[in-house]
């Protein structure tokens, strides 16, 4: 198979999926979920943060579209890739991923105030 699921926790895993065409692993960690009613204050946040792609070191966030549930993805090229270089990778997802949980659970985040002091509510996560 080409994706594989890290279980760090009872609440933390990881998903790694092998695309060998592009070269490259892609991670995805789900997050949490976000209430209807929030939604759209979340789409500001994401889009927020993406923008800063290049200065979270290629960390984005994504959202399915019918259970609110929110992801934090990174995608790595694998090519001379070794095992201290993956667990590596796998610990900064991880932290990233902590972060997050950290803002997303805390009512920060859902104000109505401007999302352009967004490295300030990510703290380390934007720092990659």
């Amino acid at each position: 198979d080409d994706t594989w699921v890290v279980v760090l926790d009872e609440d933390t895993f990881v998903e790694v999926h092998c695309d060998v065409t592009g070269r490259k692993l892609a991670f995805t960690m789900p997050l949490t979920s976000v209430d209807s009613e929030q939604r759209t204050r979340f789409y500001e946040l994401l889009l927020s943060y993406n923008f800063l792609k290049r200065d979270t070191g290629g960390f984005h966030l994504a959202i399915d579209g019918d259970g609110g549930n929110v992801y934090l993805m990174l995608d790595v090229h694998h090519a001379d890739m070794d095992a201290d270089t993956l667990i590596a990778v796998l610990q900064m997802v991880c932290e990233t991923g902590d972060n997050w949980r950290r803002v997303l659970s805390s009512d920060t985040w859902s104000s109505n105030e401007s999302t352009d002091h967004i490295a300030d509510l990510v703290g380390g996560a934007i720092r990659v």
